[in-house]
């Protein structure tokens, strides 16, 4: 099992991070980037917009696409997680790497962990993927992830 200890001095300022999570319709990332540093382990992120590609790794047959970050664009207000950094590695975790959690709130717990975008990449699949599918597939624009492209009639 991985080790941790909290510090946020591996962490930049315009770091990029990524969470998702998995249902019966898909995976779907998220992703933020890096505003602020408070104190030694601290971290101050804001969700960004993100562009759907597909290139020859995605999978059709699961609507899995690819998704591009795009810095500076966004669209939630900033929120402070902890950073930690791997102390001890494993067979999933390399010593050295980084990842954020969210602080305590009151008497919840959030259990999401924010990953490094540039080791790990996002993507989405399930409904999302499709839609993006066949817009490709029809030569349209793909859109912004946080678009309502969803709600647009396809061809």
């Amino acid at each position: 099992m991985s080790e941790w200890a909290r510090s946020n001095e591996g962490v930049r300022i315009g770091d990029l991070f990524q969470t998702g999570f998995s249902d019966e319709c898909g995976h779907y990332s998220t992703l933020y980037q890096v505003t602020g540093k408070r104190g030694k382990t601290l971290v101050t992120l804001r969700q960004i917009d993100a562009e759907p590609y597909i290139d020859e790794t995605c999978d059709r047959s699961r609507g899995v696409v690819k998704l591009r970050p795009v810095p500076d664009c966004f669209i939630s207000e900033g929120f402070d997680v902890r950073a930690q950094v791997c102390v001890e590695g494993d067979d999933h975790t390399a010593l050295g790497e980084i990842a954020l959690d969210e602080i305590l709130h009151g008497e919840n717990r959030w259990c999401r962990c924010y990953y490094p975008y540039a080791k790990y990449g996002a993507y989405r699949s399930g409904w999302y993927g499709f839609d993006i599918w066949k817009r490709y597939e029809a030569g349209l624009p793909l859109g912004k992830a946080s678009g309502s492209i969803l709600s647009e009639v396809l061809p």
